[in-house]
């Protein structure tokens, strides 16, 4: 008994997809916003700005505030990357899907099972470098908020007095 090719090409596109949406989701699961990624910085960088922070603080507060509009800038750039670069990957996997949707009708014949094979191969490895490409891109992203996280740290306890502070965790970061 053989089975049909069909079903198989369907089974192939699900699998595809299924590869696509876990870390996609997964990613997408990580904290998004200034506050979430920095909530030790951010309470640092608002007590500043009412100046309801500590003396020692308060007396750099030119300093610490530049040093805030540089984590939030940081933040912003990367945030901005990392978005449109998942939009653009997003966008070439579903012209991807689409080709091999196009490329296998039903009722299938022996020609058109032989294309839809051909389109599904191809598209595959196509949809595998986009999954290679993602990661990359939400490497980048973790290591360029964390590296802006330690450079804020580093900023804030060079203060007199400040080497005690409590730093924001780093996050992990995925590999490539």
């Amino acid at each position: 008994m053989t089975v049909p090719k069909r079903p198989l090409g369907l089974l192939a596109i699900a699998g595809i997809a299924a590869s696509l949406v876990i870390p996609a989701a997964s990613a997408s699961a990580t904290p998004r916003t200034f506050q979430q990624i920095y909530p030790l910085a951010t309470r640092v960088c608002a007590n500043v700005a009412a100046g309801k922070a500590s003396k020692r603080v308060q007396a750099n507060a030119t300093a610490v505030l530049a040093d805030c509009k540089a984590l939030e800038e940081g933040f912003t750039k990367a945030q901005t990357t990392m978005t449109t670069a998942r939009a653009t990957i997003a966008a070439g996997v579903a012209a991807d899907h689409a080709l091999v949707t196009a490329s296998c009708p039903a009722p299938a014949t022996p020609q058109t099972q032989r294309v839809c094979a051909k389109t599904t191969n191809t598209e595959k490895t196509a949809i595998k470098a986009l999954h290679s490409e993602l990661m990359v891109v939400m490497h980048t992203y973790f290591t360029t908020i964390n590296a802006n996280r330690h450079t804020f740290w580093t900023a804030i306890k060079a203060l007199p007095g400040e080497a005690h502070v409590k730093t924001d965790t780093p996050l992990p970061v995925p590999p490539a």
